[in-house]
């Protein structure tokens, strides 16, 4: 009998696999609303493991691969490059690294400028190393993604040389990104169910399609639908299968923030 609703990963018990489970299930159900197009999008992102994930993906829908399989490759692509960040056994690996490892751009895909808040100094535009994966520190004081998002105007310990006036440090993306991770574990960031960008006349929408929870040594996760339906996984307990966990509309933040025990490290957020 085929699962209802998303489909997980089961839990390799033996070299723990919990990281990869949960991200890569976030990552199959936004893939999975439009092959051909996040095909693209991944290799274009991310070659080296983002897009061999999703052209493994395909082999998976051909019924030529399991989801499983597709994992232990990919994590062995991942063990190869760094041994001690990704390891076998049942010390695990760290959701945080592979998100960025993941997703890490081989070009800048955003720019920032240093000027001035009150006259017309400007320095050159320069490349800048914001990527698809944001970390938000405990002391932040952000409400919420979406305003942790829209806060590229930083602020910075230095004067302006022409009139003493506060120094800024706008940074932007080059271009939308089709898919953002947010990591901000152990602060009181709101998850915002979608983050907007405005660029001239043209807004952008990302939505919130899955969160990663981790406690106790262990990692589940919650995906989320493009229609706003909500599953939880743990594939220790539920394998492949995925619970219903209800609608997004009608889930306060409280019940975002936690999940059966254990607590919000990051969420996903993918363009339709």
């Amino acid at each position: 009998m085929e699962p209802v609703g998303p489909v997980g990963f089961q839990w390799d018990g033996e070299n723990y696999s919990c990281a990869y489970d949960f991200l890569f299930s976030i990552f199959y159900d936004i893939w999975k609303d439009d092959p051909r197009s996040w095909s693209t999008k991944f290799k274009r992102i991310n070659n080296r493991f983002l897009g061999s994930l999703g052209k493994r993906f395909e082999k998976v829908l051909q019924e030529k691969a399991t989801l499983e399989e597709v994992r232990n490759i990919i994590r062995q692509k991942l063990h190869t490059m760094n041994a001690q960040k990704y390891p076998y056994g049942t010390t695990g690996a760290m959701v945080g690294y592979l998100a960025v490892d993941m997703l890490k751009s081989n070009q800048l895909v955003a720019c920032s400028q240093v000027m001035c808040s009150e006259c017309d100094y400007a320095e050159p535009e320069i490349g800048d190393r914001l990527d698809y994966v944001l970390l938000a520190g405990s002391s932040s004081t952000f409400k919420s993604t979406s305003e942790w998002l829209s806060t590229t105007n930083i602020p910075m310990n230095a004067e302006c040389p022409n009139c003493s006036s506060a120094l800024t440090n706008p940074t932007s993306y080059n271009q939308v990104p089709q898919i953002l991770i947010c990591e901000y574990p152990q602060t009181n960031i709101k998850t915002s169910h979608k983050i907007t960008f405005v660029t001239g006349d043209k807004q952008t929408v990302l939505y919130l399609r899955g969160i990663v929870y981790h406690g106790d040594y262990h990692f589940t996760s919650r995906i989320i639908s493009s229609d706003g339906d909500i599953w939880f996984n743990d594939g220790m307990t539920t394998g492949r299968s995925c619970d219903d966990d209800g609608h997004l509309n009608h889930t306060s933040n409280s019940r975002l923030k936690t999940c059966r025990g254990k607590d919000l490290v990051l969420a996903v957020y993918a363009q339709k």
